[in-house]
Formats: C-alpha cells, sequence, structure tokens
C-alpha cells in the first residue's frame, strides 16, 4: 500500500489513510465520500473539515492548516481621550519673559 503523500508534513491524525476502491461507510451518518484536496485520497465525507485559510476548501485532518492571523482585517484603533487636556499654545509667538513687560 502507498503511504499517505502529502505536501504538509503528516501530524499522523491518519496514519493509515482510507485509499481501497471500497470505502466502507456503513453506520455512518452519510454514505458520500469525497477527496482530499491535498492529498486526493478518499475519505468519508464526515471525516473531510475546512480549511480555515480557504473557504469551500475540504481537507483531512492531517493536511489541515492553522488559523492565520495574518489574514485577518486589521485592528482599528482604539479612540482614547485624556481625563485632562492641556490647552494648545500658540507656536508662533514666543512666551515674553517677565522682566521685559
Amino acid at each position: 500500500m502507498p503511504e499517505h503523500k502529502s505536501p504538509k508534513p503528516h501530524s499522523g491524525a491518519h496514519a493509515n489513510p482510507p485509499h481501497s476502491l471500497f470505502l466502507n461507510t456503513r453506520g455512518n451518518s452519510t454514505l458520500g465520500i469525497g477527496i482530499c484536496q491535498r492529498c486526493q485520497f478518499k475519505f468519508p465525507l464526515h471525516m473531510l473539515q475546512d480549511d480555515p485559510n480557504i473557504p469551500n476548501f475540504k481537507v483531512c485532518a492531517a493536511d489541515r492548516d492553522d488559523f492565520d492571523p495574518y489574514r485577518m482585517p486589521a485592528r482599528q484603533p482604539d479612540m482614547l481621550t485624556l481625563p485632562f487636556i492641556r490647552p494648545d499654545v500658540p507656536l508662533s509667538t514666543p512666551p515674553t519673559p517677565p522682566w521685559e513687560e
């Protein structure tokens, strides 16, 4: 039997993936089978999961990626106001020393 070949290192979730001509689906909630879109092996539909980074991409547990946080939108800046606001002093006129008044 060929080993489970995947571009991602095998995590050990499926040491011997079901890749025979006949998949026994007795006792499962669905009788459907699907193909992992990374390793191209057949699995019962309940064993395929959505990939968190690519929508509508069904993969087996061994080929599932971790969620990439860099694909999320950037955080919005916090709207903070200071409790004591210092009044602005015009920068165009230097303050006059008290001895020149």
